[in-house]
């Protein structure tokens, strides 16, 4: 009995190397074995039936070749290739698996696009309260030596922490800044730097008073600089250091025609033209106290006939299709030049000019970082580098950091 279950055992296995070393010649195998039979068959039908073989018998035979014309077919379409459309997503029948995975990565990216903007970044935010306190923050700066620097999701603060960091690498050798592109907007960053997963963001003067409850106007930038840090050391623990010379301030703007055809130069001229025109902007600008609904109060309770959620991407798309006549723009951005700016004759929107805000800790860590921002607030950069650095990274983002690189040089030679 013992001696049986042996050999069976011994059996299987032999059998289960059989199949795992030799699949091919196993299958060859089974293929004459029938197609033998097959043919034994049809010779059995042909004697029995004057040598007129039944059609059962002839698809009988065929059948074993069905996997060889698949095999022709598949090669043909690989070498030709065949594409099958649904709807915006198209397939090419080589490697399908692939180009499936592609294609619906591609629609993910397009739904993306259209939906970036119309959602409130509250979400992101969560990230770092939730994670809470960064408890490596401190080994990072001093042993591994590397500063992180949070971005806003938008080209004009994109191309000045490029800026930022670039230099810092010049200054601070011994540390590598790491940019954190793009941790969305305003509330977000503060998250970030609040809890320490960033050291250093570039955030805006107005945009600073606007979270920290100040009233910037009628203000110098050292008394804003002042209040600011007032408020921003024993809250934060992070500092203003210094306004590096530019600011990128909001506007209304409007295509030139249309402007022209209505007779609109302010944006006092806009609460004339009550439900005759369409306004769009993105989801933050339409929600902050410096945004969109104070406003319209500001200027006589403003109206417009429809207001438009789109990306910060679509603003001036949605200008040149006709889906808005006004939309929210930025004075660093190229694309204003072909627009008609908006006088703000009732001084509604404050300067927001460009400052490194740094963490207390990171300040007395990295040795020299201080100086550094301070030099670089002494190269003297004006808005319209700024805005060409915008024009470059818009027409092609991989050419940013060499652009970067040339304007600190220039500036370095001529300070």
């Amino acid at each position: 009995m013992a001696n049986h279950k042996n050999f069976r055992q011994k059996l299987s296995k032999h059998l289960t190397d059989f199949l795992q070393k030799s699949p091919k010649y196993l299958i060859y195998l089974l293929v004459l074995v029938y197609e033998g039979l097959v043919v034994a068959l049809l010779f059995y039908e042909l004697r029995a039936s004057s040598f007129r073989a039944t059609d059962r018998v002839l698809i009988l035979l065929g059948l074993p070749y069905l996997p060889v014309l698949f095999s022709l077919v598949s090669k043909y379409i690989k070498s030709r290739g065949l594409t099958i459309k649904f709807g915006d997503v198209e397939i090419e029948l080589d490697n399908l698996q692939e180009k499936v995975v592609e294609e619906v990565e591609k629609q993910n990216i397009k739904l993306r696009k259209r939906f970036e903007g119309k959602l409130s970044t509250a979400e992101q935010t969560l990230y770092p309260i939730i994670g809470g306190r960064n408890s490596f923050a401190r080994d990072r700066l001093r042993n591994q030596k590397k500063l992180l620097i949070g971005c806003k999701d938008f080209p004009a603060n994109i191309v000045v922490v490029e800026l930022v960091s670039q230099h810092l690498n010049f200054e601070l050798q011994q540390y590598e800044c790491i940019q954190k592109f793009a941790n969305g907007g305003t509330v977000t960053n503060y998250a970030y730097l609040q809890n320490h997963w960033v050291d250093l963001i570039v955030d805006y003067t107005a945009t600073g008073c606007l979270v920290l409850n100040i009233e910037p106007q009628e203000k110098t930038p050292q008394q804003i600089l002042q209040e600011l840090n007032d408020q921003s050391i024993p809250r934060f623990q992070a500092e203003w250091i210094q306004i590096l010379g530019t600011n990128t301030d909001y506007c209304l703007v409007m295509s030139k025609d249309k402007a022209e055809k209505m007779k609109i130069k302010k944006i006092s001229d806009l609460a004339y033209k009550r439900k005759e025109l369409k306004f769009c902007g993105n989801y933050e600008f339409l929600n902050r106290l410096d945004g969109l609904a104070n406003l319209k109060k500001h200027y006589n309770n403003i109206i417009f006939a429809e207001e438009s959620i789109c990306s910060y991407y679509e603003r001036y798309a949605f200008l040149e299709e006709n889906k808005a006549d006004v939309t929210v723009g930025m004075t660093t951005e190229p694309a204003v030049e072909n627009l008609q700016i908006l006088e703000d004759d009732k001084h509604f929107f404050p300067n927001y000019w460009e400052c490194p805000v740094v963490r207390l800790e990171a300040l007395e860590m990295v040795e020299g970082l201080r100086e550094a921002l301070l030099k670089l607030a002494n190269f003297q950069i004006c808005n319209q580098d700024i805005r060409n650095l915008i024009y470059n990274y818009q027409e092609n983002p991989d050419s940013i950091s060499k652009k970067v690189n040339e304007l600190l040089k220039q500036k370095r030679n001529q300070s």
